[in-house]
């Protein structure tokens, strides 16, 4: 894997990445970081992807928590590919999952985009290589689960809510039919598929994507739910061979605009054929 590859796929790993100077090893800079083994003290001397948070952190002296493997010495300029760990009262720490040195940096990570935009490029990006498949189209119906028939389970989990029992976080879940104009990633024959969809704007929900009638855009789908996503406690039973396919869409990317149409196309036919399922 040359240089740039390895950059672009630590780069989707990392939601925080900048260039640094590593001022002391075996250190930390916060009194909540006991273990100091494997931590050391960088200034950021520039942020290239980040969330809102971080992104004026240049200028600063974090602590960095290695992982396995991963050294640097004093006064050692680099790129750090970066996942939050510690907020503590006087800064925050994070935890690396690379490093690079700082002539390896990825040409993506050097437009003229701001560091939010590249973190909102890169997580896009994720979205697409893991979904199952991605189409533009059309919501011809909203119906309640259960009154549609679907050829595939959206997920295998049972509900942890018994059933009569109402939850404040009750998601109130609805399957939204979608008439596929156009297929990006996934079968082309395919013309209909089916969302189950969070309908419930609860704090636990609100940033799922909600659907109408009429509503256009292309749609990122998964079959099942990725980790660290709220579970769909829901089947989409299965039902006979050409009946709509069933997917879930919750994650806040996971619907664009028809602005967006183009820009979704070609990142899809530029994706890696190492990261496509």
């Amino acid at each position: 894997m040359s240089s740039q590859d390895a950059a672009l796929d630590l780069a989707g790993k990392a939601t925080f990445v900048f260039q640094g100077t590593v001022l002391k090893v075996k250190a930390a800079n916060l009194p909540e970081v006991k273990d100091v083994d494997n931590t050391v003290v960088v200034k950021v001397t520039g942020v290239l992807q980040s969330p809102a948070m971080f992104q004026k952190s240049e200028g600063k002296e974090i602590t960095v928590r290695l992982g396995p493997g991963q050294s640097v010495k004093a006064k050692q300029n680099a790129v750090f590919y970066t996942n939050g760990w510690i907020m503590g009262q006087k800064g925050f720490a994070v935890q690396s999952v690379g490093i690079q040195p700082a002539a390896a940096l990825s040409r993506s990570l050097q437009t003229s985009r701001t560091p939010t935009q590249r973190l909102a490029d890169q997580t896009l990006t994720n979205r697409l290589a893991t979904a199952d498949s991605v189409v533009s189209g059309r919501v011809t119906s909203i119906s309640e689960p259960g009154a549609l028939e679907t050829t595939a389970k959206v997920m295998g989990a049972t509900s942890p809510i018994p059933p009569g029992r109402i939850s404040e976080h009750d998601p109130k879940w609805r399957d939204a039919v979608i008439e596929v104009q156009e297929t990006h990633k996934g079968d082309p024959t395919i013309k209909k598929v089916v969302i189950r969809f969070p309908s419930s704007d609860d704090v636990r929900w609100h940033k799922a994507p909600k659907f109408s009638p009429g509503q256009q855009g292309t749609f990122i789908l998964h079959k099942a739910v990725p980790p660290g996503e709220p579970q769909v406690g829901h089947t989409v039973s299965l039902k006979e061979a050409g009946s709509p396919e069933a997917y879930t869409a919750l994650h806040p990317e996971d619907f664009q605009p028809v602005q967006k149409h183009d820009e979704i196309k070609a990142m899809v036919s530029n994706l890696a054929p190492a990261r496509k399922k």
